[in-house]
């Protein structure tokens, strides 16, 4: 399905995974940034003035580029490839855009998407620019949205995987942390990179035998989650 904005100058595809798993593509990677920003720093950010908080687009870009960028420009488009909220987050946090009176046309799109949403129940939103999708064709961005949407919407997963990366969570724990993840979220983290990849992040140790064993665990809940 398609949304677009009311002046019709963005358009979104949004597409059903599997139960209560919402994917949006968007057809930049500023404009998917940008729709899934306010919610995403309200879920995870480790900055006290976003963590939990209805805030200003424009405060929050201004200490981004003071924050993580060399040259004063705001690259969170570019530094980050994939998003991921729960449905409940998505919806307190964009109607916190309206009481706050800092709405724009991304804040209307993901109102449109919620309301798309909304009537299945308990849902979760991931956003990547991957096209169309599936188990037979998945990127690592991919995969580890998903694992985010595994870990929220099943309990019998998420119970699982917290099993396997239990005595990883210490060393996990300050690399999240740097990298601006809420401690909140470490749980979820840790097995969300373990499914995609964890090379980038610099993690000491021989970490293989769980990610080989995480594998088959998020590949079987995935295909139950498909139906």
């Amino acid at each position: 399905m398609q949304i677009r904005d009311k002046e019709n100058s963005i358009l979104f595809n949004i597409s059903t995974i599997g139960t209560g798993i919402h994917h949006v593509e968007g057809p930049t990677r500023e404009d998917l940034a940008l729709l899934f920003l306010r919610a995403q720093e309200y879920y995870e950010s480790a900055h006290p003035d976003f963590y939990r908080k209805h805030f200003s687009v424009d405060t929050f870009k201004s200490w981004y580029a003071h924050s993580f960028s060399n040259t004063g420009d705001f690259s969170y488009p570019w530094d980050w490839e994939g998003f991921n909220v729960p449905g409940e987050v998505a919806i307190t946090a964009t109607a916190g855009a309206y009481e706050i009176g800092d709405e724009n046309k991304y804040d209307e799109v993901m109102q449109q998407i919620i309301d798309l949403c909304k009537p299945s129940g308990k849902f979760y939103l991931i956003g990547t620019m991957d096209t169309s999708p599936s188990p037979a064709k998945t990127s690592a961005i991919f995969a580890h949205e998903i694992a985010h949407a595994l870990y929220y919407l099943d309990k019998d997963y998420r119970n699982a995987v917290d099993l396997l990366i239990a005595p990883l969570l210490p060393v996990f724990l300050p690399v999240l942390t740097r990298l601006g993840y809420h401690p909140s979220v470490r749980n979820d983290e840790t097995q969300a990179y373990l499914v995609s990849g964890v090379e980038a992040l610099g993690i000491p140790g021989d970490i293989e035998p769980y990610v080989k064993n995480i594998h088959p665990v998020f590949e079987a809940y995935l295909v139950k989650r498909m139906g």
